[in-house]
């Protein structure tokens, strides 16, 4: 399964015209049972609180889906 997944990413990720764009974005929690909440800095809020940070990866192709 490994490798059929490695093979399907090359084929959608093989393309002259795409890039690669990273982005990171918090998520103010306020309570205890969401994976990775912590005192950490929370760019909506301007500063340290309790939050979770996702990020997320996206490639903007013409061949892409959305």
């Amino acid at each position: 399964m490994g490798a059929a997944h490695k093979r399907q990413l090359a084929s959608v990720l093989n393309h002259p015209e795409g890039i690669l764009t990273t982005d990171s974005s918090e998520f103010v929690k306020k309570g205890a049972h969401s994976v990775g909440v912590a005192r950490q800095y929370c760019g909506r809020l301007g500063k340290v609180d309790n939050c979770q940070s996702g990020v997320f990866i996206v490639m903007p192709a013409p061949t892409a889906m959305g």
